[in-house]
């Protein structure tokens, strides 16, 4: 049996401060924009593993993700650029926050890599986009879904 921690005065102001609010779910601290859409634990809910002598990343697709592949698929998150550009038309979607320091870190099966119609202005914010799924079952860098022909909104 685990053993909780109690939230701690200094957890809750933290969280207050650099969050702008939170609210208590099953013992974590979540922030206002910290919305976990359900798309995430769809996408999470494969089975994935690693080829150590090729040094490749693989994905076991279930039926409802393959299923989506092909489609229009909607997802929200965080925005990871891969350069150091305010707009970029390639990115990286996240489950949570990097920059939130009360989040655990993303997963394996939590990021989502977008190349969007048109460069999109970086931001912080919780994000939503939409493009067709395309799934990468093997990887180098462990990015088992992308989205083409993507739009933020």
């Amino acid at each position: 049996m685990a053993v909780r921690k109690p939230l701690t005065v200094f957890t809750v102001v933290a969280s207050f401060l650099l969050c702008g609010g939170f609210s208590i779910q099953q013992g974590r601290i979540i922030g206002p924009d910290h919305i976990d859409d359900p798309s995430w634990a769809l996408l999470a809910g494969n089975k994935f593993s690693i080829d150590e002598a090729k040094g490749l990343y693989k994905a076991d697709f279930n039926d409802s993700v393959k299923r989506l592949a092909g489609h229009d698929f909607r997802i929200a998150g965080y925005m990871m650029p891969l350069d150091a550009k305010l707009q970029s038309n390639h990115f990286i979607i996240v489950r949570r926050s990097p920059g939130c320091p009360f989040c655990p870190p993303n997963a394996v099966g939590e990021a989502v890599e977008v190349i969007t119609k048109t460069p999109t202005r970086y931001t912080q914010e919780l994000t939503s986009v939409e493009g067709v799924l395309q799934l990468e079952p093997t990887s180098s860098e462990g990015l088992f879904f992308k989205l083409s022909g993507a739009k933020v909104s």
